[in-house]
């Protein structure tokens, strides 16, 4: 065996003990924000490392498609850990609004903590992507929030208020289902846009049973996820339309240029813009 090869087998080795051992760690300990930092680090590392040495294999080897598997099990690892980290993000700044609905039961809400709630709310929303479920629990979060708002300016407090809905048609839209279409096609913009990296990262924090469905439906097409980036944006699409109970075929490569074009125009925040046409377009 040549001694090239034999470094690349002791690099592959490497590279997998250290993957290996960033999901061990991910898995066995609880998150922190230490934690988080030092896994995204070594992640990084990896990730560098597996990049430089990709760079050096022959495109169609042996070699390069298991340095492939590699970067695949790293971008998953990064998913995992930022899902885990803002998933605890999510959970502390459930608590503070528990205690906060707490006061507001015993009439004891101080404007100091309404602000300092809103305040994290705000900021977090503009730092991170929280999964479906994280934002079911935001958004009671924020629900509590707007509740000991009016009680400081009316001096009463407000019955509690069911989640959002809106109608498509006979059909009621919840909030929930509104969020899953928009983490969607958030993908999809990234695969479009060719953040093959960002978007992989995005859809490892997806619910299992949304990545199977995917893959199921790239599968029937023969396409490869996320390196066939038509094919990748029809399912992704798709699925978004079909996530608000308006299932509908895939559409042509001109529709999906055209629903970017018009996406690229308006804030990427309205949810009912983004429904809109991408149903329009699929008329």
């Amino acid at each position: 065996m040549c001694t090239i090869q034999k470094n690349f087998i002791q690099e592959s080795l490497c590279l997998q003990k250290k993957v290996h051992d960033i999901g061990e760690t991910l898995g066995h300990t609880p998150m922190t924000r230490n934690k988080f930092q030092t896994i995204t680090q070594e992640l990084d590392e990896t990730f560098r490392i597996l990049k430089i040495v990709k760079e050096r294999l022959p495109s169609h080897s042996l070699e390069a498609a298991r340095f492939a598997e590699l970067e695949e099990a790293v971008i998953s690892l990064y998913g995992r850990t930022v899902d885990a980290w803002v998933h605890h993000e999510v959970l502390d700044i459930y608590e503070e609004a528990a205690s906060l609905a707490h006061c507001l039961k015993c009439g004891r809400v101080t404007a100091g903590a309404v602000q300092k709630l809103a305040a994290r709310l705000a900021a977090f929303h503009r730092a991170y992507r929280p999964s479906l479920d994280d934002r079911r629990l935001l958004a009671e979060a924020e629900r509590i929030v707007q509740r000991a708002d009016t009680f400081l300016k009316n001096d009463y407090i407000p019955q509690e208020e069911a989640p959002c809905e809106v109608k498509n048609g006979e059909e009621t839209i919840t909030d929930a289902m509104l969020a899953n279409m928009e983490e969607l096609m958030d993908i999809a913009t990234l695969v479009y846009n060719h953040s093959r990296r960002e978007a992989k990262i995005r859809y490892h924090q997806l619910a299992e049973s949304v990545k199977k469905k995917f893959t199921s439906q790239m599968k029937d097409l023969g396409a490869q996820p996320f390196e066939d980036i038509l094919e990748t944006c029809q399912v992704l699409l798709s699925m978004a339309h079909a996530s608000v109970g308006s299932p509908n075929g895939y559409l042509t490569e001109s529709e999906i240029a055209e629903f970017f074009a018009e996406a690229d125009q308006v804030d990427r925040e309205d949810k009912v813009f983004s429904f809109r046409s991408i149903g329009s377009l699929g008329a």
